[in-house]
């Protein structure tokens, strides 16, 4: 460089510091360094001005602890906030207060990052909109993280209550305990915003919550009938948020989410989503009773409401062009004939109506269309107030049914002993009169429940509200049959015990015994016929009904109504059944008097009665409940899709008789105009031609519109399977479940559902393209794209996917199922999905399944499959059982299984739509997933992987290739499974540990009942010591007592306590030898109670015994032997001497 160069840089670089400075101070006074907590607490004061913030950037330089403070939260902020990595805690707050986070609101344009927070919000009052960072996100919020408990009532997040559309938030974690009834993830409650990289290792909603015994105990917000906080329990938790309608990407959840049997809408990400999801793990735990899925627990589609502008509006456009051509054919014709302009005008009047009509028709349509949302909004609301009773009544139904057996069972057990109870009275005999005749009013109201049930069963099934409901029919139908038999029975003995009495004064005992027994069956009966209603109650499609406008019309009103009164019968039932118990309660206060031996199990006997009448009572309730709300809603007036009505029928006519009267004026016209000049038949064609174009729109018209209203069917298009790559709404997409899923209906290891959602506001939910007219649809789109499934899934009802529970609508597409999916109780298992009314293409399931009934390794029962595969094990005896679909009613194309058993749809294989093929074949299918070409079989302890191996199919695992089942301390371990031939599943070998038996007692026993010899150890529950008594005169030592062989199973232990009770139950003057390495020797011992303690080595001991006594015995003798010795040798010296 030269000096010229030099000094043009050195002079560039003074003036760029001259025009720099001036920016670098006022950027100064723009930065805020904090501190100190009193320093914060200025700043959070500075912000209740919400523009004080603004364009300022605030840096944290320490640690903060607000413990002793006020401090509630920085009200609102509009800068930049850089915590540096530093940690805010001691935060807690208890006031009543909402829209509550270390930062109340985060406005547009602001950030907040690197900032760490561990604290508590319990808030009173409202308590809605909660976060641990902020209650509401306008702006970004980065690298953050809150650890502490953050607990609401609606919209709680451990980052953020709510996330608005311009929310961003990235990168943030958070831990402890996160709790609320609606809207609670653990990151956000409510997101309309991004989410991108976050990760949840905190518990969210995993407590129990108490739900109301009834209605009235609900607060109910009627100016929003349809919102989902109406419902009285958890609705809408995630792991990361509770509900999205905005985009979820890259984020993890850790953490238990929901509690068992209790919650609507649970997803270990989000609890209810109809935004955009991708590339999401959840490792988590999920619970909850309706719609749980190991991603989402809804997948509410999106929905738009498109209008397509091609009739009336088309149909103005053209009259306008018509009359356009008429106006110069006009011209042109004045100049011609005044007959053909005189035509020419009468055309144009006609010409004028039919614009007006059709600008009149216009009009009545965008009413049309505004009356018809109104009407979905209403139906949503109506639905949204009954469906969201019935879950609670139903659980209450089941309780009462479990609570009825366990009443029936106690009672069964203390009946036979009054079988010795003969002695009776007269009121006696009348209260089992009396308890006959409610027992048979009981069973006439049960004939006509049964009835009236009938006859709904048969219109929801045929409606497909129900599934095939033979079995369930036949069980009620053969149980209530069962309990008329039964309380027929119990009249004859009654009769028959009436006459024993009034011949005898008493009753006979074979008598009585019969009398017990029929009561006894009388109220199994009873309690079998609760339980089948429970089961019918339970399958009713309630979610369908609701969802279909037309489903509170009609066929269902009158569904309804047999409902009603059918469970009002019921009902009665229950009632004289509970009557009758209250007095076969006095019938036992009677046979106590007449027997005193009674009193001694009186007690047990009322205990049993009194448990059954509470059962009896929980039943009844329940029953009224239930047939209250059959009856409410049955009585609603009908919702309807409105017709176009008469005005639309009049301004039709007026159109088409305007159209009549033009075409006859044109056809003069052109009678007229026929040998005109070339002009006016040039005008007359284009005429003619563009009148052609009217009359082809107006026939479309009629046939798309009739006066008697719409069908809504033909108003809803689900549009997922199409862009499904491209689309971004309503999508999860490539996300991983490996945690547990369990729920009681509609569970599914991505989503628990994909289904519409009641809360439906279409001003608010519904996306509108298009200028509104006559032609329109609700498209909606919900599409679950290569996600991939490997936890458990497991329903207490009806409806467990691998991939979605149930699925209403919308696109599986390119999906992998690994996990085991099951239903303990319920219907519709399926691979992919349980049930599915929708589409599924080219998915994949490799897992074990069980279910009672419809049981697929694609879906339970499906409707459009194709290019799926599957190599699935159906484990127990279940019902409609196949490789592809339990049961199918649409379109089968291109899917393929492997399997021995197996049929493609239920009991049979279809050729090219559900066919078998070998596993060889299998690995050669096109985009077929790694996991299929081999097998894995993981052995696990404790929720621990202890090992993986990867073996072939058909192939045979060497027990030495087996790991050794870790150790636990107290507890010997086997693995679940011992054959490891022809491996031709994945399975997942779990670590069964059982407590050691720590001591084996010996059969021979002493006079006292107790064994001779006990060992202590670590013993299996199969385990048992050998113990043979031997020859005591063999043993080579003296005044031996007892000789006793020991043999014991190996433990794993080199020496063992042996515990022996001798002959003489002396244990303190016994001595016991051992014989070790080919000699006896004495052994060291201890008393314990009346045994003796001793330690021996090895499996095999041999034990000698001698008493105390003997050897006192021994002494005496050997005492006795040496005197008389001394004096025969006294004798023998005093001879010597004489």
């Amino acid at each position: 460089m030269n000096k010229r160069s030099i000094i043009s840089f050195l002079m560039a670089c003074v003036l760029f510091a001259s025009c720099a400075s001036p920016v670098f101070a006022v950027e100064q006074e723009r930065i805020v360094s904090i501190d100190s907590t009193q320093e914060f607490l200025e700043f959070a004061k500075n912000c209740t001005l919400d523009t004080w913030s603004q364009g300022k950037e605030f840096r944290l330089t320490s640690d903060l602890d607000l413990r002793g403070t006020d401090f509630v939260s920085v009200p609102t902020f509009g800068g930049l906030f850089d915590g540096q990595g530093h940690t805010i805690k001691g935060w807690s707050v208890s006031h009543s207060v909402s829209n509550v986070g270390v930062f109340g609101i985060v406005q547009p344009g602001a950030v907040v990052k690197n900032l760490q927070v561990t604290g508590s919000i319990v808030s009173a009052g409202t308590q809605d909109v909660l976060g641990g960072i902020a209650g509401t996100n306008y702006g970004t919020i980065h690298d953050c993280s809150f650890n502490g408990t953050v607990k609401g009532r609606s919209t709680v997040g451990g980052i953020a209550g709510s996330n608005e559309t311009s929310g961003v938030i990235t990168g943030c974690r958070v831990s402890g305990i996160i709790s609320g009834t609606h809207f609670t993830g653990g990151i956000v409650g409510l997101n309309s915003g991004s989410m991108i990289n976050c990760t949840n290792n905190g518990a969210v909603n995993t407590d129990y919550v108490e739900l109301p015994a009834f209605l009235e105990n609900i607060e109910i917000d009627w100016e929003r009938p349809n919102s989902a906080e109406n419902v009285p329990a958890h609705t809408d938790t995630g792991g990361i948020s509770g509900y999205s309608t905005g985009s979820i990407e890259s984020c993890t959840n850790n953490g238990s989410v929901g509690y068992p049997h209790v919650g609507y809408n649970v997803g270990g990400i989000s609890g209810r989503q109809s935004g955009y999801l991708s590339g999401c793990v959840n490792n988590g735990t999920i619970n909850g009773r309706k719609d749980v899925g190991g991603i989402v627990g809804q997948m509410a589609p999106d929905i738009r409401l498109t209008f397509s502008g091609t009739d009336i509006q088309q149909l103005e456009t053209e009259l306008n062009t018509l009359h356009r051509l008429l106006d110069q054919t006009l011209t042109d014709a004045d100049a011609a004939s005044t007959t053909a302009s005189a035509q020419t005008t009468t055309a144009l009047g006609y010409l004028d109506t039919a614009r007006d009509s059709a600008d009149s028709l216009n009009s009545q349509i965008t009413g049309f269309v505004d009356g018809n949302v109104s009407s979905t909004n209403d139906l949503s609301a109506l639905i949204r107030k009954y469906i969201g009773r019935l879950p609670g009544i139903l659980s209450e139904l089941e309780d009462a049914s479990e609570e009825a057996s366990q009443a029936f069972s106690e009672l069964q057990k203390v009946a036979p002993q009054l079988n010795d109870l003969t002695l009776i009275s007269d009121d006696a005999i009348r209260d089992l009169q009396e308890a006959v005749s409610h027992l048979r009013e009981a069973s006439a109201y049960l004939s006509a429940g049964v009835e009236e049930i009938q006859a709904a069963v048969d219109i929801l099934v045929n409606d497909r509200y129900l599934p095939d409901m033979d079995a369930e029919m036949k069980q009620l139908q053969t149980d209530s049959t069962a309990f008329a038999n039964a309380v027929e029975a119990v009249a004859e003995i009654v009769e028959e015990a009436a006459a024993e009495y009034e011949a005898a004064g008493t009753i006979g005992r074979e008598t009585l015994e019969k009398l017990l027994q029929s009561l006894t069956d009388v109220m199994t009966c009873g309690s079998a016929v609760a339980t089948d209603l429970d089961d019918i109650m339970q399958k009713i499609d309630w979610d369908r009904i609701g969802q279909e406008a037309e489903g509170l019309q009609g066929d269902i009103q009158s569904a309804l109504s047999h409902l009603s009164r059918s469970i009002n019968y019921f009902s009665n039932t229950f009632g004289e059944i509970n009557h009758s118990l209250s007095v076969l309660a006095a019938f036992l206060e009677h046979l106590e008097e007449a027997n005193g031996a009674i009193s001694p199990i009186a007690g047990q006997i009322q205990s049993a009665l009194q448990t059954l009448e509470s059962a009896s009572d929980s039943l009844s309730g329940v029953v009224i409940q239930l047939y209250q709300w059959a009856a409410d809603l049955s009585g609603e007036d009908d919702i309807r899709f409105q017709g176009l009505g008469e005005a639309y029928t009049q301004s039709s006519e007026r159109l088409n008789a305007a159209l009549t009267g033009l075409s006859g004026s044109l056809s003069s016209l052109n009678s007229t105009l026929g040998s005109s000049n070339d002009t006016l038949v040039d005008d007359l064609r284009a005429v003619n031609n563009q009148f052609m174009v009217v009359m082809d729109l107006m026939l479309a018209l009629c046939d798309d519109v009739g006066t008697d209203g719409p069908d809504p069917k033909n108003y809803y298009e689900d549009i997922s399977n199409e862009d499904i790559y491209e689309t971004r709404e309503g999508k999860v997409a490539g996300c991983k479940n490996t945690g547990t899923v369990d729920g009681d209906v509609n569970v599914g290891g991505v989503a628990g559902s994909m289904a519409i959602e009641y809360d439906l506001d279409p001003e608010d939910d519904i996306s509108i393209s298009g200028t509104r007219s006559c032609d329109f649809k609700y498209q909606t789109r919900a599409i679950a794209l290569e996600c991939v499934n490997i936890g458990s899934v497991t329903s207490k009802k009806d409806y467990a996917g691998g991939i979605v529970g149930r699925m209403d609508l919308g696109t599986v597409y390119t999906c992998e199922n690994y996990g085991f999916i099951s239903s303990t109780s319920g219907d519709y298992v399926g691979g992919i999905a349980g049930q599915s009314l929708s589409i599924i293409r080219k998915s994949f399931t490799k897992s074990f399944l069980s279910g009672r009934r419809y049981v697929g390794g694609i879906a339970g029962q499906g409707k459009d499959i194709s290019e799926c595969y599957t190599l699935v094990n159906v484990r127990g005896d279940s019902q409609n059982a196949a490789a592809i679909a339990g049961d199918a009613t649409g379109i089968l194309s291109g899917n393929y299984f492997v399997s021995d058993d197996l049929a493609g749809v239920d009991r049979v294989s279809l050729s090219g739509k559900a066919e078998p093929m070998s596993y060889e074949a299998l690995l050669l299918a096109e985009g077929l997933p790694t996991r299929f070409k081999s097998l894995s079989m993981i052995f696990m302890a404790d929720n621990a992987v202890v090992k993986t191996l990867s073996v072939q199919y058909g192939e045979t695992l060497e027990h030495s290739h087996v790991p050794d089942v870790p150790y636990k301390e107290g507890c010997y371990g086997q693995w679940s499974r011992s054959d490891f031939t022809n491996l031709r599943f994945d399975d997942v070998v779990e670590a069964v540990y059982t407590r050691y038996c720590t001591t084996l007692a010996s059969s021979a026993l002493r006079s006292n009942g107790q064994s001779v010899i006990l060992v202590d150890g670590q013993f299996s529950q199969d385990d048992a010591i050998t113990v043979t008594k031997g020859d005591a005169s063999g043993v080579p030592l003296d005044e031996i007592d007892e000789y006793w062989r020991v043999s014991m199973p190996g433990d794993g232990a080199q020496q063992h306590i042996i515990r022996y009770q001798p002959l003489n139950g002396k244990p303190e003057k016994t001595t016991i030898y051992l014989y070790v390495d080919g000699q006896w020797s004495k052994a060291d011992t201890e008393v314990m109670g009346s045994y003796l303690l001793l330690s021996a080595d090895g499996t095999e001991v041999q034990l000698a015994i001698r008493s105390a006594e003997q050897s006192r015995m021994l002494l005496i003798a050997i005492g006795m032997g040496a005197a008389l010795l001394a004096l025969i040798l006294a004798g023998k010296v005093i001879t010597t001497r004489n």
